[in-house]
């Protein structure tokens, strides 16, 4: 059983009638109503300790988790997701809990644009962590405060003081226009007034074609297979690895990749040594006669 002692995390006063409330419209006992407050106050208990965004609808896995890992009961573990479920539909509504719950709440939200734009993975993570750092530079500003100023003064700060590559600046440019126009639905206007940081001049030093053939050369199965669809088709190592036996046109020597980058599709040639690779792999070896 769960100590009550070592839960310290209280409801906001805000959140607690709103959540109160909510309990007495659905026609709940006293009794289940105390159960329920217990469970929300377990769930914000452990979205503080193991830095969870108690708005974020994917914490609440990782509680039950940590209820199941500590033996409780399914029935209880119901009862906390029941409760756990309504503090997420009040924050749906509009509630704000009080604290940096405003901006768990922005942060859902672009959790839920980001995916309703089917968006890699890769992405929404690439977008949340831009959004916490510009959270942290604002140091405690709501983002019903912030404006298009504030974006200047972080994107100029990463080139000034932490002077972070071009292509790291313009990422977080592109994660924090994504913010401003669907999660925060305003203007984003920095009219040139942004410090850029300074791009490379150098020139990537790349293998030669006799260098990949040593390297090829010396390997063998499916790991030969993939570094030479990554070389010769250009492929990322994430699209190599999704890579299914329906992308390849063996008669044609085609192989097409879904869900790129952008979630764009696109075609390339694959090499003859290549396609006879891959047939060997999917048909196994020959019969022998």
């Amino acid at each position: 059983m769960i100590s009550t002692k070592s839960f310290v995390q209280q409801i906001p006063q805000n959140v607690a009638i709103a959540f109160d409330q909510r309990l007495g419209a659905r026609g709940l006992s006293p009794p289940v109503q105390v159960d329920y407050r217990k469970w929300l106050r377990y769930y914000l208990d452990f979205c503080t300790r193991y830095r969870h965004p108690p708005a974020d609808r994917d914490s609440l896995p990782e509680f039950l988790r940590k209820l199941s890992s500590k033996g409780q009961s399914l029935e209880r573990q119901q009862t906390a997701v029941a409760s756990v479920q309504i503090y997420h539909e009040l924050l749906k509504g509009g509630l704000v809990a009080g604290g940096d719950t405003g901006w768990e709440a922005c942060l859902e939200r672009l959790r839920e644009e980001v995916r309703l734009r089917q968006y890699s993975p890769k992405t929404l993570q690439t977008y949340r962590t831009w959004a916490n750092t510009f959270r942290g530079f604002l140091d405690g500003k709501e983002p019903g405060q912030v404006d298009s100023e504030d974006v200047r003064g972080f994107l100029t700060d990463l080139a000034v003081r932490k002077k972070v590559a071009a292509s790291t600046q313009n990422q977080a440019f592109n994660a924090l226009l994504f913010l401003f126009r669907h999660v925060l639905e305003r203007e984003y206007d920095l009219k040139d007034k942004v410090v850029r940081a300074r791009r490379s001049r150098y020139v990537p030093v790349v293998l030669s074609r006799a260098e990949v053939d040593a390297i090829t050369g010396r390997m063998h199965g499916a790991k030969a297979l993939a570094v030479k669809l990554l070389y010769g088709c250009g492929l990322r190592l994430a699209e190599c690895l999704n890579l299914r036996v329906q992308h390849f046109n063996f008669d044609a020597g085609i192989l097409t990749v879904r869900q790129g980058k952008g979630a764009e599709r696109s075609r390339g040639a694959v090499a003859g040594d290549v396609v006879g690779g891959f047939e060997t792999a999917v048909g196994g070896p020959a019969p022998v006669a």
